[in-house]
């Protein structure tokens, strides 16, 4: 016993792997089910805005599509940094979109304000020294429009270590698009994405719910 190594001795130590998943909803640039429905913002190049609400408003949209940059624009959500291995809890950094009103005729912006702080939450959570899962809960409407109905959007997320795979199961409401993105260090993976449902719109979120399917996986 007194002969074995120092090395024989050791206990390899796990190292832990910092990573996050980027969950976030957006307004599409153009709406793949009514085309020609978003509108240019008068005066501003590259700029798409929904038509005009029953108020006679127009807001603008992300002027985008599909994407897996972490700083693409959102109306909301949530990156979540999972640190597995290290015993920690995951930490939320909410993620909170701009809403612009502009004046329908000339583009000017009419009002300007952030989505709320407590509109993305996790819950749910468990932490193991190689799986740490957690559940979503995204509800916020448009700061601009007092009244305006909720986008809903809820899931649960995996992080297997012994399999190396990240997985979501997700719910999204029918309006307007959603995506999931894991980032490492290795860059950034795709784990859904979720445009409007046919034709729906803003008023379709009056009746809906966060009642569409999605899911997905990355390796890491």
């Amino acid at each position: 016993m007194l002969g074995l190594s120092l090395a024989a001795c050791l206990v390899p130590v796990a190292r832990a792997e910092t990573m996050s998943v980027v969950i976030r909803t957006f307004i599409p640039g153009e709406h793949p089910g009514k085309p020609g429905y978003m509108l240019p913002v008068p005066g501003q190049a590259g700029l798409t805005m929904l038509p005009k609400a029953p108020l006679a408003q127009c807001f603008g949209t992300d002027s985008r599509g599909f994407s897996d940059k972490r700083a693409a624009s959102s109306r909301f959500g949530g990156e979540v940094v999972v640190d597995i291995g290290s015993g920690s809890a995951p930490v939320l950094k909410p993620i909170l979109g701009v809403t612009h009103e502009y004046n329908c005729d000339t583009g000017t912006v009419v009002c300007e304000k952030p989505s709320g702080d407590d509109g993305f939450s996790i819950s749910d959570i468990d932490v193991s020294p190689d799986v740490v899962t957690f559940s979503y809960n995204g509800a916020a409407s448009n700061p601009c429009f007092f009244g305006a109905p909720n986008i809903r959007f809820k899931g649960t997320v995996r992080i297997d270590r012994t399999t190396r795979q990240v997985t979501i199961d997700a719910m999204n409401d029918v309006f307007p698009s959603f995506e999931a993105v894991l980032f490492t260090s290795a860059g950034a993976k795709s784990l859904f994405r979720m445009k409007p449902e046919g034709d729906a719109t803003p008023v379709s979120l009056l009746t809906s719910s966060a009642s569409r399917p999605a899911s997905g996986s990355a390796s890491f």
